[in-house]
């Protein structure tokens, strides 16, 4: 088995050198605009976990944030299914790709994945919730790993159940080096566009080039919370649901109860001064 950690470590050198070669090529102007990225990456990237409603309003609630692995561990011991099957429901057409790829590297099963962030929303696509940790960087036990893209996208799977691993191995950085990492892949977009857009093109949004991944070990409770943030809009449409009055007047299916639960936890804390929430 691979150690995914240590591999990033091996990479230190070819990462800086990357990032070297891009500024290398960009004109004076756009050079000092790419290393003002780099440097603004280093200083203040952090990492967020996009969450839906039902997994934060847990967190909130006391219980630990649960990868795949473990959600579908308590999964099976509630419905009497065997653990693959509830892995197969939940990751769907995904599933060959993640028990491939975490099938491959030691504790590969306690891996947690995020996003590397410098402020915005972060990949919604995993939910509106962008829950930014406490620096976990320099933690000896936090495993953490920087990956240029999606860890299961098709440039590290060219064909059922393998990993490209010279490939994969080649986009790895640890925390030292993640300005180097996002400043080599996002150089022929950041000098060109608005500081004020930099947050979307690093990680998400409309402008955003996927993101770069973030793999860890670390516990996620609602003590990492560093900040929480949430899309304006989404705010005031849970701010509606949960204290408008249409909501005396219907019903709220499942999900959006769950909703109100999270939001009220949120607004809660955020009252009582526990966590910091920014509408984004």
């Amino acid at each position: 088995m691979y150690d995914l950690h240590g591999l990033a470590v091996r990479n230190e050198e070819s990462v800086r050198e990357r990032y070297a070669d891009e500024r290398a090529s960009l004109p004076p102007a756009e050079t000092e605009l790419l290393e003002r990225f780099r440097a603004c990456v280093a200083a203040r990237g952090r990492v967020v976990v996009n969450m839906k409603p039902a997994a934060l309003a847990a967190v909130m609630d006391g219980q630990p944030y649960l990868n795949m692995h473990e959600v579908a561990h308590q999964k099976a011991v509630r419905s009497g299914r065997t653990e693959d099957e509830s892995l197969r429901k939940l990751l769907g057409e995904w599933y060959e790709r993640r028990m491939t790829f975490d099938g491959l590297f030691a504790n590969g099963r306690e891996f947690r994945y995020g996003a590397l962030s410098i402020g915005g929303t972060g990949p919604t696509q995993f939910g509106y919730y962008s829950v930014v940790l406490h620096d976990i960087g320099g933690q000896t036990d936090s495993g953490e790993v920087y990956v240029r893209q999606d860890s299961l996208s098709d440039a590290y799977h060219p064909r059922p159940h393998v990993v490209d691993m010279d490939a994969f191995g080649a986009d790895l950085a640890t925390h030292s080096t993640r300005g180097d990492l996002a400043g080599a892949k996002l150089a022929d977009r950041v000098p060109k566009a608005p500081e004020s857009t930099w947050p979307s093109i690093l990680c998400g949004g409309d402008l955003g080039r996927g993101y770069v991944e973030v793999i860890f070990r670390t516990d996620v409770t609602s003590d990492s919370f560093r900040v929480i943030r949430i899309p304006r809009g989404e705010y005031r449409r849970l701010r509606n649901m949960t204290y408008g009055t249409a909501l005396r007047r219907r019903k709220l299916d499942r999900r959006a109860r769950l909703e109100v639960r999270a939001f009220t936890a949120v607004a809660t804390a955020q009252d009582k001064g526990s966590h910091e929430v920014e509408r984004v």
